[in-house]
């Protein structure tokens, strides 16, 4: 399955939550239908939103940006439970990856009657370090003012991104917090191919090897202060 990221690449600022409104205008929740464990996430033109068999950990992560590793608490369905969701909010065009962020955490609180509190903890993380032989990195020269993040398992194709998204793009990957140490400025372009966990007889690298023999990053293992979400309190979402 194909995953295009778009909620990882712009921050919420307190003027976009201020011009934004507090919640979905029309939205509906049902439970998925579908046996598969993939799932979908769009947002059309018309201020749209479309969730396909999504648990509500996938939507707590969207809402507060964070990774599954960053997410603690709350009962055994909120990873098990599948639902579709469609919503729609009073916006022009598409929803921002800030807007989105907005309006999924207004709905957790409406519908889910969620509650979290923010912990920090010192948690095992990943430092991306210049490996000895140096950066080999590939400035971005397409003059596009939006980065292009698309990844799959084994894959990334990352574009015209700065090394601090390339690293949360990372943790996704490796489910673990990594911050970038490298001291490279810019936006860059990364492609790259690794082994799968269960392809044995791959002739493919790890990721840490392709990361290392293709652009001179070096992946370290540390500790170090992580942000979290904990989830306080949350209902099975009330009906439509």
């Amino acid at each position: 399955m194909t995953h295009k990221i778009l909620f990882l690449l712009t921050a919420m600022t307190a003027g976009a939550i201020a011009q934004t409104p507090v919640a979905f205008d029309v939205t509906s929740i049902k439970p998925s239908a579908s046996v598969d464990d993939g799932y979908s996430i769009n947002t059309p033109p018309g201020g749209r939103f479309v969730a396909r068999n999504i648990t509500i950990s996938t939507l707590i992560q969207v809402a507060y940006d964070i990774r599954l590793y960053q997410l603690s608490g709350g009962p055994g369905w909120v990873d098990s439970e599948r639902y579709d969701i469609e919503a729609k909010a009073a916006v022009s065009g598409t929803l921002t990856p800030g807007q989105l962020q907005f309006f999924c955490t207004a709905l957790l609180s409406s519908r889910f009657g969620l509650k979290v509190h923010n912990e920090t903890k010192e948690l095992p993380q990943y430092a991306l370090v210049a490996a000895k032989s140096g950066l080999k990195l590939k400035p971005d020269t397409s003059g596009a003012q939006l980065p292009s993040v698309n990844w799959g398992r084994g894959y990334m194709d990352v574009a015209n991104v700065s090394m601090a998204v390339f690293a949360k793009v990372l943790s996704t990957q490796l489910e673990r917090n990594v911050v970038d140490f490298s001291g490279a400025t810019g936006k860059f372009d990364f492609k790259v191919t690794w082994s799968a966990e269960e392809a044995v007889d791959s002739t493919s690298p790890s990721i840490f090897t392709a990361l290392q023999e293709q652009y001179g990053l070096k992946v370290e293992s540390r500790k170090g202060p992580t942000d979290t979400v904990v989830i306080d309190h949350i209902d099975r979402p009330s009906d439509n």
